[in-house]
């Protein structure tokens, strides 16, 4: 007869440690919900960096050049926008700006009139010139998409390794 023992005391140690650190996850979502932040903001600063129109996964692919070029880096306000927050259930990175969709997905903008607030005027860079008007006639234009809202593959895996690394790295067996 063949009698096999079995000591899983170190597994019970580090499947105990990794359920009590599982409880607070704040810390590790706090510093993924930065690196998100970082990585969105970096691509702008490359223009694009993508796999396809409506994938949250980058890639290589650049931002197609339109009318106005191909950066989305004008003001900065969209870049500028970028936020990130955390809790206890996850990470999140986003922007409030209403243009904000259009830029990252694409799509047609219709005919419209846009009018200066407050008594102020429209400033405008047309062939070197700057001009100021009261109002703007903006016709129908296709707007392109360019990503910016995508996470590449390397964040991801830093991702896991953050997580890994909270709910594992103080496990002393």
């Amino acid at each position: 007869m063949v009698t096999t023992e079995i000591d899983d005391k170190k597994v019970k140690i580090t499947l105990n440690h990794i359920k009590d650190a599982s409880k607070d996850m704040k810390r590790p979502f706090r510093i993924i919900a930065q690196e998100m932040r970082e990585s969105v903001r970096e691509n702008f600063e490359v223009g694009g960096r993508f796999s396809k129109a409506g994938s949250i996964i980058g890639g290589t692919s650049k931002w197609v050049k339109g009318k106005f070029g191909g950066s989305l880096i004008r003001t900065g306000n969209l870049r500028d926008s970028i936020t990130s927050k955390s809790d206890e259930n996850g990470a999140q990175v986003g922007t409030n700006l209403k243009y904000a969709a259009i830029h990252n997905f694409g799509g047609k903008i219709k005919e419209h009139d846009v009018v200066a607030r407050n008594g102020r005027a429209l400033k405008f860079v047309v062939s070197g010139k700057t001009l100021f008007r009261k109002k703007a006639h903006i016709p129908t234009m296709d707007i392109p998409a360019r990503p910016f809202m995508v996470v590449q593959p390397e964040d991801i895996e830093g991702f896991k390794e953050t997580i890994l690394e909270h709910l594992t790295g103080d496990a002393k067996p």
